[in-house]
């Protein structure tokens, strides 16, 4: 079975902050404890691309991120205070070759990352070799980015298995 994962990661040390989003806009979720300054959440609108319902009522950085762990393809959106700074994409196009959309903008990587660690997350996000990029990209993006809750993490994976989960359950 494949690990597929879709969720957002609010950069906030705040639980509550999340929870207060998801119950003003009646939308129902599982909401994760802050880890490394993010908050890692799903909802019931468990779509491939960040929803406007969420994405424009924001405050902060927000970061909607999908992944697979059975080949290589994952992707991310940066939001603040509810404008776009651009997505990152990457796509096996054969067994050799990556597909890279990459639309960041500069203030999209100091978002994500001290300035000091932009040229680290450069190189990820252009990796030179293929074999990297399939291998761990993405969980070397979630590292450095500090991101923990990236593996098996999706709103129907949550709700089918609840209890394999330490979540706050909003509804």
């Amino acid at each position: 079975m494949s690990d597929f994962s879709v969720a957002y990661h609010l950069k906030t040390d705040q639980i509550s902050d999340v929870v207060d989003l998801l119950s003003s806009l009646n939308i129902k979720g599982y909401v994760f404890q802050p880890t490394n300054g993010w908050v890692t959440f799903v909802t019931e609108l468990d779509e491939f691309e960040p929803h406007d319902l969420i994405s424009k009522n924001v405050s902060g950085t927000l970061l909607f991120l999908v992944r697979t762990n059975d080949f290589l393809c994952w992707n991310f959106e940066v939001f603040l205070d509810s404008e776009s700074h651009g997505r990152y994409a990457i796509q096996a196009s054969d067994e050799l070759h990556a597909e890279i959309v990459n639309t960041l903008s500069d203030q999209a990587l100091s978002l994500l990352v001290a300035q000091s660690q932009i040229d680290d997350l450069t190189r990820i996000l252009n990796p030179v070799f293929y074999n990297a990029a399939l291998d761990k990209g993405d969980l070397d993006f979630a590292e450095l980015v500090g991101l923990e809750n990236i593996e098996w993490i999706s709103y129907f994976q949550i709700d089918c298995n609840v209890d394999d989960y330490e979540v706050v359950s909003v509804q």
